[in-house]
């Protein structure tokens, strides 16, 4: 049966979520996220929504329905988002305090000037600190790419021997 009521209806009646069955198995989307990727979300129903949204693995279209919080999987209490959880070692910027938590490191990204924040390693940076806070990827990746962009996304240089200092005896051409 057709669902007719629209996304901006679902949120007002406290659906938060839209939930699908596909070849991944269960699929949780939140509204939030979709407002930023599809315009006009509000006005849309879910066949419409379903219509517009592909699985990127088969290709398919499939039937969306309402999801409350308690239908999703991993959700904690009240929590959605852990933006409190800690890095395993704070990141230090060349200027400011300390990166310690997921939320600082995205009011360090927020506060850059947006052409800075529109450079793909930031751009990198960002969606990875959200995938952390959602728990949709891992911290370490939040930690990798905060580094990454803070120092310009530089290789490491490799060690070369070469170019160390001897400091032992001088080698005399007789001596060879």
């Amino acid at each position: 049966m057709a669902d007719n009521r629209t996304i901006s209806q679902l949120e007002a009646e406290g659906y938060p979520w839209i939930g699908c069955e596909c070849c991944k198995g269960t699929v949780w989307v939140p509204f939030r996220m979709l407002h930023v990727r599809i315009p006009m979300l509000s006005a849309m129903t879910l066949d419409q929504l379903g219509a517009k949204m592909r699985c990127d693995k088969c290709e398919a279209t499939r039937e969306y329905y309402p999801a409350n919080q308690s239908d999703t999987p991993r959700v904690r209490s009240n929590l959605l988002m852990p933006w409190s959880r800690r890095f395993d070692d704070p990141i230090q910027p060349s200027k400011g305090k300390k990166l310690v938590t997921l939320k600082d490191a995205a009011a360090y990204i927020l506060a850059l000037p947006k052409s800075k924040q529109q450079s793909p390693e930031w751009q990198a940076a960002g969606e990875a600190v959200i995938m952390a806070a959602e728990d949709r990827g891992p911290l370490m990746h939040a930690h990798v790419g905060m580094m990454l962009a803070l120092h310009g996304a530089k290789p490491i240089p490799e060690y070369d021997s070469s170019k160390e200092k001897h400091w032992g005896r001088r080698k005399l051409k007789r001596d060879e």
